[in-house]
């Protein structure tokens, strides 16, 4: 039996917190204990709720001064005993099984550091997937759950950090200190509830984004520095795999993208997983220089037709070729037909790894956003439109991802128009905010959404497929 602890952190959220408690303790096939962190709690009817469920077994209450979540769940993880931790919101709740799953996750994947799963959202009860482990897209998006079971010993010195103003995305950050050196592992199964709160937490960190962002980054220097960012993209999305055709192939290879370390490619055995989009195999060509495969690179990107290569090496691609809009549009589809939460799951981080932009140039990223992040994925867009002659173009989705691209200058040229179905506002940035319609004008439609959401991608294609290509900015 796996004996597992779950810390529960709660201010002033007694309305909900007694079901969260409830589906710990109910975890069958898991040794539980429960540390309820009272982070100060100020509402009389929560505090007495609190004192409640401290009376129950199993259940152990810590008292602190309010000082945030991120302290609160430091407070816990303290005195946690388990051989795994969770860390449950206080208005989130487990679902029947949970912590064995992700138990047995963990067992079978000793290297992993915590095991995620998907989640069922509390509002509809939509089940939501989560994208396989890619460590490069966790760097750019926050892919993974909060409701994760962590393997203590694990943790070493990773903690909860915050600033003094509040730090919205501890979780995030807690992520990127445990992935550093170790795998997560993807429970492709809905294991805790999710509930949608208007004032919630994470709302407010959308409100200040970039200055979140600023703080993510300042915490975690190391990994979004220009090296380890190229390191990064080479190593879970490279733009190109060369696969060798021999070990002495292979050690060449090797040798020669060790020194050319803002080359975006990788080279493998034939017989491995290649994780390029474009893929090369050495037939015995004459050694190619780098200045060579980054025009390669940039031609791929532009040519709806693959360009000829020089003797001696096979160019293939990991998707199948569109004529007019995108290698990945087959793929797509099929995605957004998928059911299944562990296809989803896969489908999701191969499709972020195939639209991910290829990196050509000689120096390295400054940045994320310049790299794989929703800024460079957002002029990619508009650059493949530009380049097979599809403006002007329209945007679908008008929310706070669309806002801060358009904050950011992501767009250029700027879309013609964004359409909503519920628009709150007439115009956003200068471009006129409407409800969808047909527009002879329009050449192509950028739906503009965060990296898991495909209900918005579904409605655009079912509006406008034809005769205009539906991009995501994913996929």
């Amino acid at each position: 039996m796996y004996k597992i602890t779950v810390v529960i952190p709660c201010y002033n959220l007694g309305a909900y917190v007694g079901e969260a408690v409830d589906s710990a303790l109910a975890q069958a096939d898991a040794a539980v204990e429960v540390l309820l962190i009272d982070d100060g709690s100020t509402d009389a009817a929560t505090v007495r709720r609190l004192d409640e469920l401290a009376r129950r077994e199993r259940v152990t209450m810590i008292r602190t001064p309010n000082r945030g979540v991120a302290a609160a769940r430091n407070a816990g993880l303290e005195q946690a005993t388990g051989e795994f931790v969770m860390f449950l919101d206080a208005d989130d709740r487990l679902l029947p099984g949970a912590l064995r799953l992700m138990a047995e996750a963990l067992t079978r994947e000793p290297s992993a550091a915590l095991a995620y799963p998907a989640f069922r959202r509390g509002d509809d009860g939509r089940e939501i997937h989560r994208p396989a482990f890619n460590r490069l897209a966790l760097l750019a998006t926050n892919t993974l759950s909060i409701a994760s079971l962590v393997r203590r010993k694990a943790i070493g010195a990773a903690r909860f950090r915050t600033t003094a103003r509040g730090f919205e995305y501890e979780d995030w950050d807690f992520w990127l200190q445990l992935t550093e050196r170790a795998s997560a592992r993807y429970v492709p199964q809905a294991l805790y509830e999710y509930r949608i709160r208007p004032h919630s937490r994470g709302q407010a960190g959308n409100r200040h984004y970039a200055e979140v962002i600023d703080d993510l980054r300042r915490f975690n220097a190391a990994s979004y520095a220009p090296a380890a960012l190229m390191a990064a993209k080479r190593r879970w999305s490279p733009a190109l795999t060369i696969r060798a055709r021999d070990d002495e192939s292979f050690a060449r290879l090797t040798d020669f993208l060790a020194n050319e370390t803002t080359l975006d490619a990788q080279v493998v055995h034939v017989d491995e997983e290649a994780l390029g989009k474009f893929i090369l195999d050495d037939l015995g060509g004459k050694p190619l220089t780098a200045d060579v495969l980054r025009a390669l690179l940039q031609r791929w990107e532009t040519y709806d037709v693959p360009p000829a290569v020089p003797p001696g090496w096979r160019f293939s691609t990991a998707a199948d070729w569109q004529g007019g809009v995108d290698p990945t549009a087959s793929a797509a589809q099929r995605y957004l037909a998928a059911t299944d939460l562990e296809r989803l799951g896969a489908m999701q981080e191969r499709l972020w790894r195939w639209s991910c932009p290829a990196w050509t140039q000689i120096a390295p990223p400054e940045t994320i956003d310049v790299l794989v992040g929703e800024i460079a994925r957002a002029r990619y867009a508009v650059q493949r439109l530009r380049d097979r002659g599809r403006l002007p173009y329209a945007l679908f989705g008008a929310g706070m991802h669309t806002q801060r691209l358009l904050a950011a200058e992501a767009f250029v040229p700027a879309p013609r128009v964004i359409y909503d179905d519920r628009p709150s506002v007439d115009r956003l940035a200068g471009v006129p905010v409407r409800q969808p319609a047909t527009n002879g004008e329009l050449r192509a439609v950028i739906v503009s959404s965060d990296a898991h959401e495909r209900t918005l991608f579904a409605r655009a294609r079912e509006i406008f497929l034809s005769p205009m290509p539906v991009l995501r900015l994913y996929s």
